[in-house]
């Protein structure tokens, strides 16, 4: 997983990590976990959203849930490892209703074309994950 970092406001995903309190970020943690263990799409704690949602526009985009806190994030395949799938988390927010705000979809979408973002995706080739 890699959190995105960029000079932008949207991008809040490891600050909000940083400031949670521990039982909050061991259950974020715990979200995480089950993605990257295989459990695809537990949907009371993470998902994707398919081709039947929003017209199928965010296929790409994933979401981590903790009661009342979402991160919101992409998924892509490196270039240096296209069978690899990696998590870029971009956004977290405050949720209470059950529809998901679109325009949030929409800026976490915009990221995954960014020149910044890509640049730090590739960069990944060089470090340990």
């Amino acid at each position: 997983m890699l959190v995105a970092e960029p000079a932008d406001k949207f991008a809040n995903a490891k600050a909000s990590l940083d400031a949670a309190d521990v039982g909050s970020r061991r259950g974020m943690s715990g979200s995480f976990e089950l993605w990257i263990g295989g459990y695809d799409n537990v949907r009371t704690r993470h998902h994707p959203w398919d081709k039947s949602e929003f017209r199928g526009a965010y296929t790409t985009c994933h979401v981590f849930k903790q009661p009342g806190w979402r991160i919101y994030g992409f998924k892509c395949h490196p270039a240096w490892a296209v069978r690899f799938e990696l998590c870029v988390l971009v956004h977290s927010a405050s949720k209470h209703e059950h529809e998901t705000d679109e325009k949030i979809l929409r800026k976490v979408t915009a990221f995954s074309s960014r020149v910044d973002v890509i640049e730090a995706v590739q960069a990944l080739e060089e470090s340990s994950i």
